[in-house]
Parts: C-alpha cells; sequence; structure tokens
C-alpha cells in the first residue's frame, strides 16, 4: 500500500493549525482519501516534499513539536499499512480506513467490551454520530431502517444478537435473510452491509466490541450460492436530449421552468445537487463556481460558461432563501419534477436496467424520463465533457472526483460512442 500525505488548506482560526490528510492506494485498485485527525502548523510543513520539514529548517523552538508530529505520522502509516494486509483490498473502504486513524488517536477506548446489549450500543452509535457528525437526515433513515431488519432477523434467527455471535454463520444467514424474506436486490444487501461493518467499526473503536470478524467478510456472499454483481446502467441526455430540454417553452409553467434550469444547471456545471442547493451569490466571483462539497468535503473550482453564466444571471435579481444563486426545491420534490419535465420534454426512449436478487436476473424497462433524477445533471455532464475530448484527469478536477474507477462507467461509454461514430465512415 502506497500512503502519501497532504496539507489541508483549512487552517483552525484558534490553533492556527492545519490537519493532515492521508491518501491511501493500491494500484487501480484502491484510492482512499481522509482526514489523519493530526494537525500541524503550516510553517512546519514542507509543500514540495508533502511532509514535515526537516530540521535544519525549523526554528530551534519548534524542532520537538515537529518531530513528534512526524514519529506520529509514521506510527499512523504503518498502523495503515500493518491492517492493510489482515483483509481483502476489496473490504479496504473509507469506513475501514477512518476506523484504524479513529483507533490510533484515541487509544484511551479500553478494547474490553463494555455492558450494553447490542441493539442499545446501536441505538448509541446512532445518536452519537448523528450529532457529532452533522448527518443528514437520511443517513439516520437508512441505519433506522438497518436496524428493523436486524431485529426482524433476530425474530426469524431465533437468536439473540450479540458481538461475540457476529460469525460467519450470522452473516451468511443475514445475507440469506435479506435475500430469500425481504427479496432485496444484491446492490441493496451490499450497501446494508457496508451500515453495518460503519456500525461495528464504530463499536469497536469505543470499546463495545472486540470482534473484529466483520472485515474479514465479504458481502455478496451467501452460503449457497455466489450472489451476481450488478452493472447499472449510466443514464444521461445525449446533445439533442439536453437541446430539447434546454430549448423547450416553460414560460407558463414557472414550476417546471425553475427545475429545469436548476437542472440544466446540473448538466453544464457537473455540480451535485447537494451542492447547487447550497450554492450562495459568494461562491461565485472571477468568473468561477468555488465550492466545498457536502459529499466529500472538496474544495473545487468550476469556471462557468455560457449556459451556466446565463442561468445565474437569469435569477441574480430574485431574492432566493439564505441568499441561494438558484431556486432550488427539494430534492424528493425535484426528481418527481424532472421525471414530469422528461414525459413533457419527449425523453421516452426505452431503458432496461437489470439487477439480480441472489442468482435471479430481474429486468426492468421504463422510458427514460421516469429513470431521470437530480444525479442525472451530473451524468449528463461528465458524459458531455469526455464525449468533447476533455480528458478524464481534468473533468475529475472538475466533478471532484478522486478515483479512477467511478470515472470508468463514464469513459467505457464515450469509448462506445467514438466506436459506433466510425461504423458510420464505413462503405
Amino acid at each position: 500500500m502506497k500512503i502519501t500525505l497532504s496539507l489541508s488548506d483549512k487552517i483552525n482560526k484558534t490553533s492556527g493549525e492545519s490537519e493532515v490528510l492521508l491518501r491511501c492506494s493500491m494500484g487501480r485498485q484502491l484510492r482512499l482519501r481522509v482526514k489523519s485527525g493530526i494537525f500541524i502548523s503550516p510553517d512546519l510543513w514542507d509543500d514540495k516534499k508533502n511532509e514535515v520539514k526537516s530540521t535544519n529548517k525549523i526554528r530551534t523552538g519548534h524542532v520537538l513539536k515537529a518531530n513528534k508530529i512526524k514519529q506520529k505520522l509514521e506510527e499512523l502509516c504503518t498502523k495503515i499499512v500493518e491492517e492493510s494486509v489482515k483483509i481483502p483490498v476489496e473490504s479496504m473502504d473509507k469506513d475501514w480506513l477512518e476506523g484504524i486513524v479513529f483507533q490510533y488517536n484515541h487509544p484511551e477506548y479500553t478494547r474490553i467490551a463494555k455492558s450494553l446489549s447490542f441493539f442499545e450500543v446501536f441505538d448509541l452509535f446512532v445518536e452519537t454520530e448523528k450529532k457529532d457528525c452533522s448527518w443528514k437526515e437520511t443517513t439516520a433513515e437508512r441505519f433506522v431502517t438497518l436496524k428493523h431488519h436486524l431485529m426482524g432477523f433476530e425474530d426469524w434467527y431465533d437468536k439473540k444478537l450479540t458481538f461475540d455471535g457476529l460469525d460467519k454463520d450470522f452473516f451468511d444467514e443475514f445475507a440469506d435473510f435479506l435475500l430469500k424474506f425481504k427479496k432485496m436486490r444484491n446492490s441493496t444487501n451490499a450497501k446494508n452491509f457496508k451500515l453495518l461493518k460503519w456500525f461495528l467499526r464504530w463499536a469497536v473503536a469505543n470499546g463495545y466490541n472486540n470482534n473484529s470478524f466483520f472485515d474479514t467478510y465479504t458481502p455478496g456472499m451467501c452460503k449457497t450460492k455466489k450472489a451476481k454483481a450488478e452493472k447499472k446502467v449510466v443514464v444521461f441526455l445525449n446533445e439533442e436530449e439536453l437541446k430539447t430540454v434546454r430549448e423547450f417553452d416553460f414560460s407558463n409553467d414557472d414550476r417546471l421552468e425553475k427545475v429545469r434550469d436548476v437542472f440544466v444547471f446540473c448538466c453544464y456545471s457537473g455540480l451535485r445537487y447537494s451542492d447547487v442547493e447550497h450554492l450562495t451569490q459568494n461562491n461565485i466571483y472571477d468568473d468561477q463556481i468555488h465550492v466545498t462539497t457536502i459529499k466529500t468535503d472538496d474544495t473545487i473550482t468550476i469556471n462557468l460558461n455560457s449556459v451556466t453564466r446565463a442561468i445565474l444571471e437569469k435569477y441574480h435579481d430574485d431574492e432566493h432563501p439564505e441568499a441561494k444563486a438558484l431556486p432550488v426545491i427539494s430534492n424528493q420534490k425535484m426528481n418527481l419534477y424532472l421525471k414530469e419535465m422528461g414525459k413533457i420534454c419527449g425523453l421516452d426512449q426505452l431503458i432496461t436496467q437489470t439487477y439480480y436478487v441472489g442468482t435471479k436476473r430481474v429486468e426492468d424497462t421504463r422510458p427514460k424520463y421516469e429513470w431521470i433524477g437530480t444525479h442525472t445533471g451530473r451524468r449528463t455532464f461528465i458524459c458531455k465533457a469526455l464525449s468533447k475530448g476533455i480528458s478524464p484527469q481534468l473533468v475529475m478536477k472538475f466533478t471532484g472526483h478522486s478515483d479512477y474507477k467511478a470515472m470508468k462507467p463514464y469513459i467505457d461509454i464515450t469509448e462506445n460512442a467514438k466506436a459506433d461514430a466510425m461504423k458510420l465512415l464505413d462503405d
């Protein structure tokens, strides 16, 4: 595993220090980035080498502090490498890495399990993390749903859930329960296991759980047959469809006109709905959009183009709540109205999404407008940019993607489109 360090641009106003960031990679298989929980004054940091400055470049009074921080970073990196050889690479994710960082930075937590029941710890986890990490309501709702699944499984399993009992049989049986009785598709099961591991890592870090078997268990496997992975069709608007949406006359429907404009803004900026929702006039200057993304906390800069500039100017003088730049409504309502907009604009090409429930293949065919949502705008931007010849590396700078794996489906679409276009030149 390769670990590189960098210093955050954000400076704590009280301490004057910035947090060291970690980037962990294993070829193209794994690329993770997390905060280290270790802070240092920018004066002690070498930006060119991305490490603590050597002692001969530091004032005498700060050498001891610099060496202590350097030692902590070396210990943390060593700990990550040691833990990485214990589990398969497919089980490594951001939650896993953050768990290691948390354990290193908080050795005061005892490793002796505290006397609370499984579900009491679960409730404490949700309550604590929701408050400390400022969870979105949707994140809390996902864990409430997971708890209902676990409680239903406990009744079906006829065995009280305990941390010590979370062995291979438990995970296999839980996978079967979700598959056979909840009839969940494999991708949903994988998300449930990811949430469950998030909770279990927290329980280990906080001394409620001594059983770390879950880190070696690979989701998607049940005790009978291997669950098939799903390859989701990327739904985006092609040039003709995007032009139709942009030029459609919604002047008699103020509701859909605003929804269309916000959606088109996403299509030409690449911003997620959550970032457009929080976009204010203060984020726009020097003919650029400057935002710190809600989902990943990345700071990105996006140049305005004729389309995004015109939409911002259109709503510049309107009074929006909290000085927002655009008339953004709730995500739920916008997803609903986008489908209505798509239907009116004639986006009715049939698209089939294939998914699996265990080994059973299920095909779901609907017109394109039923598949459209707020994230379709971001997908449209990526496909449009790649098709115009903009390099994936540059597109990733606009979108804030740090993982090439996330870009690959879009690159594959673009390459297929090029191949289809070349066939038109055949005799």
